[in-house]
């Protein structure tokens, strides 16, 4: 269709009729073993098959996702397969930045020298960091969903909650 074409950036009339071995020349050969390893899968599972794959060059270089659907004769025996294919590098390339982002804030949190905790406005944990768990005698992940009523005595576990709420 129209928008397949302006994605890949090749014609319907180069792709029609063609099968996976001839798409080579413009898709590469690493990206055509790739849909056939979906396509078996799809026929061979009898189900719909969901992929991400990277396509390292050309003019449909980037991320993708594909679904793959295989429709059936009244015998129960694969007929066709339907697929669908979505650009998703802008996705991907935000899923990189979010990480790097997470990975120096975890830093940045981790080598601080205080202790330092978020909280919802019910006063649970959402994260600690490091040295804040150690000084309750654990690793962040013991203290996540805990309420602060069970961490400090009730005065303490109080004054978190009003200072919670103070900042909302």
């Amino acid at each position: 269709n129209p928008i397949q074409e302006k994605l890949v950036g090749i014609t319907s009339d180069k792709m029609i009729g063609k099968t996976t071995q001839e798409l080579i020349p413009m898709f590469g050969e690493v990206v055509v073993d790739h849909v056939n390893a979906l396509y078996d899968e799809c026929v061979n599972k009898r189900k719909t098959i969901e992929s991400e794959f990277f396509i390292p060059e050309g003019p449909a270089g980037g991320w993708w996702y594909s679904k793959t659907t295989p429709v059936f004769d009244d015998d129960g025996k694969v007929t066709k397969l339907i697929g669908s294919s979505l650009n998703i590098t802008e996705r991907k390339l935000a899923e990189e930045a979010l990480k790097e982002n997470e990975e120096k804030h975890r830093q940045l949190l981790d080598n601080t020298s205080a202790g330092i905790g978020f909280w919802d406005v019910n006063g649970n944990v959402i994260l600690f960091n490091n040295l804040a768990a150690e000084q309750l005698q654990g690793v962040p992940e013991d203290f996540v969903g805990k309420s602060v009523f069970e961490l400090f005595d009730n005065d303490t576990a109080q004054l978190v909650v009003d200072r919670i709420n103070k900042t909302i």
